[in-house]
């Protein structure tokens, strides 16, 4: 779960490359955000079909989120995966992560 050090309005891009273990599978990579600390929806989400063993895949989502109270406002990163797959990463660059900019105020 990550918390912002400030109010104001916020750019979020999440992105992942994932490869599928075996067969065919379905992906998601979902952006979900909390505006009472509990209760989570999703802000953006990106999907991916057909994704086939041996290949990586990139996924990429991105929304804004106006955060108003610290302590409550919060958003979290989920995958969902229709088989097994991994999520990659990387020693020497970043191939999954998040990236967060502070806009302006709210």
């Amino acid at each position: 779960v990550f918390t912002f050090p400030e109010t104001g309005i916020y750019f979020i891009n999440a992105f992942m490359t994932a490869e599928p273990s075996s067969g065919t599978v379905s992906g998601n990579l979902i952006i979900r955000e909390t505006t009472d600390g509990s209760t989570y929806s999703s802000l953006a989400l990106t999907s991916m079909a057909n994704m086939t063993a041996g290949h990586g895949y990139n996924f990429s989502c991105n929304g804004l989120m106006d955060v108003t109270d610290t302590t409550q406002v919060k958003f979290k990163i989920a995958t969902f995966f229709s088989n097994n797959a991994v999520v990659m990463g990387a020693s020497n660059y970043t191939i999954t992560g998040v990236t967060v900019v502070r806009l302006g105020d709210t």
